[in-house]
């Protein structure tokens, strides 16, 4: 099949398009100054005490003394290093901007593996500009770090087993709920053998 030429001014307004939707998108996403009126969610703060609490020898635990597993562990244990260096205080602080990161991570992620070069630049422009995922990467949960491994799982989804199930985990640490998304994949990947795509997400 014959590739259909394309415009190079449709190329151009495209580009421009999609700079102008990750200007305004940042402009009236970004919170230069996230808290909890505005930006902070309530659950934040109790994984900001599991890791606040493991990084000061507590163990994993919001009250002291007791354990508890009922935070999204991958992001908990991320916010670990961050607590042990400048303190639970620093987490509401730190914990937007590090989304914030994440989520530029995941635009990057659009950009660099795209196999077309414009089209790649227009999505990980839209990515960086879309208000909802601008406003909730600096929610002070796992959501930017949820986005990033997705993006990374969507683009290994024609990668070796290993890579795959390395990355497939890691987005099942992130949130549970993302094993729906793992399932599908790996069903899809083994669409010829639908009963060898039970293995590992069975093992997750």
């Amino acid at each position: 099949m014959n590739r259909v030429p394309q415009s190079p001014w449709l190329e151009r307004f495209a580009v421009f398009a999609s700079v102008a939707a990750a200007v305004f998108g940042l402009a009236h996403g970004l919170s230069p100054m996230p808290g909890l009126t505005e930006r902070l969610r309530d659950d934040a703060f109790y994984e900001f005490a599991w890791a606040a609490n493991l990084a000061s020898g507590y163990g994993p635990s919001v009250s002291d003394g007791v354990a508890t597993s009922g935070v999204q562990i991958l992001w908990s244990l991320l916010l670990v290093p961050f607590a042990w260096v400048g303190g639970a205080a620093c987490l509401p602080i730190v914990a937007p901007w590090f989304g914030l990161v994440l989520h530029f991570g995941a635009s990057l992620l659009w950009l660099l593996r795209g196999t077309d070069r414009v089209a790649a630049l227009c999505v990980s422009l839209c990515w960086l500009g879309n208000p909802l995922l601008v406003r909730e990467c600096q929610n002070g949960q796992e959501t930017a770090l949820a986005c990033f491994l997705l993006v990374w799982l969507w683009q290994s989804r024609h990668a070796t087993g290993r890579r795959f199930w390395l990355i497939a985990a890691l987005c099942v640490l992130a949130r549970t709920d993302l094993f729906a998304i793992v399932f599908s994949l790996a069903l899809w990947r083994h669409r010829q053998r639908p009963l060898f795509a039970l293995r590992w997400p069975l093992a997750l």
